[in-house]
């Protein structure tokens, strides 16, 4: 019987495919044997009760298996390993660890396994959790941290669906915002070894000195081919770069020379008229006539109002308007009255933290008087008798306007027990945990990451190496806080932008010093305060417990409205705008203010006009909830008098 006659077509190239792959079996084990007879024969019967059922069979894989047996399996998994480990020895880490998706997607599992892999400063994941089985030239993310500026955290408390709780965030900060990666290890060691690595690479990087590791010759990695672009598709290319020039165009023609978005273009005047808008329709849907009729009278007054308003300050402002869209097709034309050569635009503001000065230069200390001036004349202010004589209730000092002094902690009301859930009892507190050093104000053209940067951190003999009992537990304490130099907008909500910095710095006072030895009988804000900052770092729940509060004094003489006066002295969680960084002599505290609620950031920037007016009290405790950790006490603050924020410099002109 003919078999090619009774088989369907395909049998044939899957035995024609089988015979190959034979005849490269025998080539490879030098036997000079044929196809034919018997050697061909097997497979091919093999092959066709492989075939009788589901009718679904790959050729490729019925040669693979006729021409491999179990010496060449293992032969083959030995190989993988191999490759697997030398992908590893490519690397400075590379590990598989569990990465939590972003995006605004609702999945199930947003934790998923990824290889992460770090040389020099260039970290890359991929899509698959063994770097085996990816390509190393295709990271599916990749950032190199020598050239951004980013700040590494390492956390011990659960997340939802992390499958440990040896957690790593990466927060990265640009032009854009902040966005952070965030990683899940599989135990404390291979957490502490990720964290050490990547925290190497904090701070802010400068784009000249970033330079990226080239791999010496036996790291090499193997580039992506660079596939050739057909001539068509390079006129579809061109193409579409013009058609993208001209909509930049059309946008920069219509809405200014920058192209803002169109969410500029409605300002709180256009907003507040949708509202009203809104409001009106629904009265005249479900009010009576006369209702009606006044409406249509408060509408009235109010358009007449917004006329006259608008004709008068909105002249120039279409002038310049103008002259911007006008820009891309025709120059400026010169002035007779103004010398071309001359630049009367005003110089832009210098470079953030590109000089590291010393702490407490850019605001004096108001001026002490009787036995402390003359101690401080003597021995200089760099003493322990200086730095904590300071901070007595009863030290002398002369009020001088753009000057600051330590604050009292009876200044402040702060919870006690016991049930203060119940009762909502506060009292005046007990002095501060920490005594002021120095206060640094100044302004800047971005937020302050790390006061390191930008001061030089004193080193005091009997202040800031004191021995406090706890490693945990630093001599000093920086809080250092960002606040907007620029009016707030209600659609937008940068986390970065010009600022006025004030950096508070804090040494531990010697009676917390005593009783941090003595822990047993400390009070229950010395031993809160020592929790803090063992947990401040890793749990993000137990740092937000940090509180700032301000008092204003004689507030009822400053001519305050009354939702002013009435959070005098309430204190703010400091939650998701606070991050805490440990140094190696001291700690710090960093409060971003662009991050608040914008109508705290609206009401704090209304108010800068009339600091030059205020004495007013910056206090900050840890919030204690439970009776065990009350009654609180202030940890330290600062007391700015008559603050001019106009007097502040930008920093390093000082």
């Amino acid at each position: 019987m003919n078999i090619s006659s009774s088989v369907s077509p395909s049998f044939h190239k899957r035995r024609k495919s089988a015979e190959n792959s034979l005849v490269l079996s025998n080539d490879n084990n030098n036997n000079n044997s044929t196809t034919g007879g018997t050697g061909g024969t097997v497979p091919t019967t093999q092959s066709a009760d492989n075939d009788s059922d589901d009718g679904s069979y790959d050729s490729a894989d019925d040669a693979t298996a006729a021409s491999s047996g179990p010496e060449d399996s293992v032969k083959s998994i030995r190989t993988d390993h191999e490759e697997g480990e030398f992908m590893n020895e490519r690397f400075d880490l590379c590990d598989s660890l569990h990465k939590r998706r972003g995006g605004f997607k609702m999945k199930e599992n947003k934790w998923v396994s990824r290889c992460f892999t770090l040389y020099g400063s260039v970290l890359c994941y991929y899509d698959h959790p063994q770097i085996s089985r990816a390509d190393p030239s295709r990271p599916r993310g990749r950032i190199d941290l020598s050239k951004e500026e980013t700040l590494s955290m390492m956390n011990n408390s659960s997340k939802k669906g992390a499958p440990t709780e040896y957690l790593i965030t990466l927060n990265i900060y640009g032009l854009g915002g902040k966005r952070k990666w965030e990683m899940c290890c599989s135990d404390k060691s291979q957490q502490e070894k990720w964290y050490e690595a990547l925290k190497t690479y904090d701070g802010k990087k400068s784009l000249e000195g970033a330079v990226t590791p080239t791999p010496p010759a036996h790291k090499q990695v193997v580039a992506p081919v660079v596939k050739k672009v057909p001539p068509v598709q390079l006129v579809k290319q061109k193409r579409n770069s013009h058609r993208r020039e001209n909509l930049q165009r059309a946008i920069s023609v219509s809405f200014g020379e920058k192209g803002e978005s169109l969410l500029n273009v409605f300002n709180e005047d256009v907003v507040m008229m949708f509202v009203v808008m809104n409001v009106t329709t629904y009265i005249i849907r479900v009010g009576s006539t006369g209702i009606l009729w006044m409406t249509v009278l408060v509408l009235n007054l109010g358009l007449v109002h917004y006329l006259r308003h608008s004709n008068t300050t909105t002249g120039h402002t279409h002038q310049q308007q103008h002259s911007h869209r006008s820009v891309h097709f025709q120059s400026p034309q010169p002035v007779d009255e103004v010398d071309p050569d001359d630049d009367l635009s005003p110089p832009p503001p210098p470079p953030s933290f590109e000089r590291v000065i010393t702490i407490g230069s850019t605001i004096p200390r108001a001026a002490p008087r009787g036995a402390l001036a003359e101690l401080i004349d003597s021995d200089g202010f760099d003493t322990p008798a200086a730095v904590h004589g300071c901070a007595a209730y009863d030290a002398e000092y002369e009020t001088l306007p753009h000057t600051y002094w330590n604050v009292r902690g009876d200044t402040f009301p702060l919870r006690v027990g016991p049930n203060y859930k119940k009762t909502k009892m506060k009292s005046p507190s007990g002095p501060p945990l920490y005594n002021l050093y120095a206060v640094d104000m100044f302004r800047a053209t971005s937020t302050m990451k790390s006061v390191a940067a930008g001061f030089k951190i004193p080193d005091i003999e009997g202040v800031t190496d004191v021995d406090t009992g706890f490693p945990d537990v630093p001599a000093m304490l920086v809080i250092n806080c960002n606040m907007p130099s620029e009016e707030p907008q209600m659609f937008k909500s940068p986390t970065d932008g010009p600022s006025y910095i004030c950096v508070v710095y804090l040494v531990i006072a010697p009676e917390t010093v005593r009783q941090l030895k003595d822990f047993n009988n400390a009070s229950p804000a010395v031993k809160l305060f020592k929790k803090w900052c063992e947990t401040a770092e890793h749990d993000s729940g137990f740092r937000s417990r940090m509180k700032a509060m301000c008092v204003l004094d004689d507030i009822d003489s400053l001519g305050l409205p009354s939702f002013v006066t009435g959070y005098n002295g309430k204190p703010t969680l400091i939650s998701k705008s606070g991050t805490f960084t440990r140094h190696p002599t001291h700690c710090e505290m960093s409060i971003n203010v662009h991050m608040f609620a914008y109508l705290a950031r609206k009401g704090l920037y209304s108010l800068q006009q009339k600091f030059p007016e205020f004495i007013l009290n910056v206090g900050f405790t840890i919030e204690g909830r439970d009776d065990d950790e009350l009654p609180e006490t202030i940890l330290g603050g600062c007391r700015m008098i008559q603050l001019n924020l106009e007097k502040t410099k930008y920093h390093g002109d000082q």
